[in-house]
């Protein structure tokens, strides 16, 4: 399995430092139950802006997205998510990010948790309490936790 990359860690806080641990766990999981290959590098920006991306060569997660999560199935569907993307190749999509991509990008993320054994509605549930579209480019969180069959 490939060794994942920490770009930045700067001062953190003991509870951040678990959770950091835990992001590199999952997105290992994820990507060894779903046999990956090559899978893109996984990077934490310590910044307080909630966000996550996908480009051809990394993953990356803010750390200020880690105040929305409650547990690892949190935690895989957001990292399950951004490896839907770079699966999918959208970042070979001209005209960038796009509803669709976000609900593809999100049932490609669902099965990958459903393989390394974690519960995707547990996983999307943050999704229902938070209810803010994360830019204008995404659909509200509540359209994208009913399209996984969640309710």
């Amino acid at each position: 399995m490939r060794k994942i990359i920490i770009l930045m860690l700067i001062s953190f806080s003991s509870y951040a430092q678990i959770s950091i641990m835990s992001t590199y766990a999952i997105y290992n999981k994820l990507v060894s139950a779903n046999h990956i290959k090559n899978p893109p590098k996984l990077v934490l920006v310590q910044t307080e802006e909630a966000n996550a991306y996908s480009t051809y060569r990394e993953i990356g997660m803010y750390t200020g997205m880690m105040t929305y999560l409650h547990n690892d199935d949190e935690m895989a569907n957001i990292l399950g998510h951004e490896l839907g993307h770079f699966i999918l190749k959208h970042y070979n999509k001209k005209e960038g990010s796009k509803p669709p991509y976000e609900f593809d990008a999100d049932e490609m993320g669902a099965k990958l948790m459903r393989n390394a054994g974690f519960d995707v509605c547990k996983g999307a549930h943050f999704m229902k309490k938070r209810n803010e579209p994360w830019s204008v480019t995404h659909p509200s969180d509540e359209a994208r936790y009913k399209s996984l069959g969640c309710h």
